[in-house]
């Protein structure tokens, strides 16, 4: 069975996603135990700055994904493979110095500065479709970071 996109059903489900609860960044044992799709959002502006989704194991849940973007790592390769710690970075919303003190900063800044939203959505086909159509409608500048590939 092909998978049927209906746009009307992608902005319902947006207006769902930009309306919902407000999650801190070390709130994490209030995310869902489900998959879907989730945001970063600045406190001060609201400005969407990264959507991503859950994989397409039953073990990956928004709780664990979004968690996964907190991980401190010691080498910057490790951190580059976080998005959201990459773009941080990158743009210089932290300030320069050893890697572990980036890191941790980046870190604290997401923690200090964003909060997450998400909406749950069951199969792998519309989780995918709909992160593809938030990126679209959003432009996040963290997925559009020029060497960040899907």
């Amino acid at each position: 069975m092909k998978y049927e996109i209906r746009v009307d059903g992608l902005l319902g489900k947006l207006r769902c996603l930009l309306s919902s609860r407000r999650y801190s960044c070390d709130e994490f044992g209030g995310l869902p135990d489900s998959p879907g799709v989730y945001l970063f959002r600045q406190k001060r502006t609201g400005k969407v700055i990264y959507a991503g989704r859950t994989g397409k194991t039953k073990k990956r849940t928004i709780k664990v994904r979004v968690r996964e973007h907190f991980h401190h790592f010691k080498d910057i390769k490790k951190a580059y493979s976080q998005p959201t710690q990459k773009w941080l970075i990158e743009t210089r919303r932290v300030k320069r110095g050893g890697f572990e003190t980036i890191s941790r900063a980046a870190i604290n800044h997401l923690k200090e500065d964003y909060f997450v939203q998400c909406v749950p959505v069951k199969g792998p086909e519309e989780r995918a479709v709909f992160e593809r159509f938030t990126f679209a409608a959003l432009k996040p500048p963290a997925n559009l970071a020029k060497d960040y590939e899907r």
